[in-house]
């Protein structure tokens, strides 16, 4: 039976999700991942695509790592660069040219999103608007790294766009709350591309996980975790903002960025792109 849950903002979510675990996970053995805390079919619903970040003593959320990433996808460079200087974890599943799989900007950028643009332009109902991620050729390129999600897709319903994120595995600490971030901002970019043919609102994102789970180094952390959820940043962009704007080297993060210009190009989106930014 699938567990769902919504939530206004994502620390809600995060808060629901560390609960669900602590309750209803199961041990499983990961192999080389080592055990992991898991539930599966899990359904997660956030109404509020801009009410994001994670206010918990235990769970220390990196805000400037959210905004990198999401540039970084923006750039479409599989190339690692200094990613692995914000999550190790780049570094631990690049291949021997030092790319990766999962910059998920490079599936859903470019030629898919203009298709999608024109789909939703011809006919706001279609069910079509769909981008895969994970395809057959992951099977054999890098074993360290599959990408998570599978496909996206965009719908607008009762004049609202909301995005639907399917995913074969998910990690709660870094997985879900870094994604979902990533999302709530291409949900916005594309209603922000939409809003010239359709008078339509934001809608939500759903997340649609096979594993949700926890690794163990992390159980100490999802048990000492509170509900704090009550506050939220918000990172709401700016209306006249579509994806080509920031496809440039003046935000774009590329492989060959140092960490200073990352940070410099952190620092200037969010003075110029982010409304309520706290």
């Amino acid at each position: 039976m699938m567990e769902t849950f919504i939530g206004q903002n994502m620390g809600e979510i995060y808060y629901n999700c560390v609960r669900n675990i602590r309750s209803n996970g199961e041990v499983i053995d990961a192999g080389m991942g080592g055990n992991t805390l898991e539930v599966i079919n899990q359904q997660i619903t956030l109404d509020d695509p801009r009410l994001l970040g994670i206010h918990d003593e235990s769970r220390k959320w990196n805000e400037d790592y959210a905004i990198a990433e999401f540039l970084w996808y923006i750039g479409r460079d599989r190339k690692v660069g200094i990613m692995d200087q914000f999550a190790s974890i780049w570094g631990k599943i690049k291949d021997e040219k030092g790319e990766v799989e999962s910059n998920y900007g490079e599936y859903i950028f470019g030629h898919q999103w203009f298709w999608i643009v024109n789909e939703l332009e011809a006919d706001m109902h279609s069910r079509r608007a769909v981008i895969p991620i994970h395809e057959l050729s992951h099977k054999f390129k890098n074993d360290y790294d599959h990408p998570c999600t599978m496909y996206i897709q965009f719908l607008i319903r009762d004049h609202k766009l909301h995005l639907i994120w399917n995913m074969r595995s998910c990690d709660l600490i870094y997985g879900l709350c870094n994604d979902m971030f990533f999302a709530a901002l291409i949900l916005q970019l594309m209603n922000n591309e939409m809003k010239h043919d359709y008078l339509i609102e934001l809608g939500s994102v759903t997340f649609n996980i096979g594993s949700l789970h926890v690794y163990e180094k992390h159980w100490p952390m999802i048990f000492k975790a509170k509900p704090s959820y009550v506050r939220g940043n918000s990172y709401e962009l700016s209306d006249e903002l579509v994806q080509t704007q920031i496809r440039s080297d003046e935000f774009a993060i590329y492989g060959y960025n140092t960490k200073e210009q990352c940070y410099a190009k952190i620092n200037k989106f969010n003075k110029t792109h982010i409304k309520g930014y706290l």
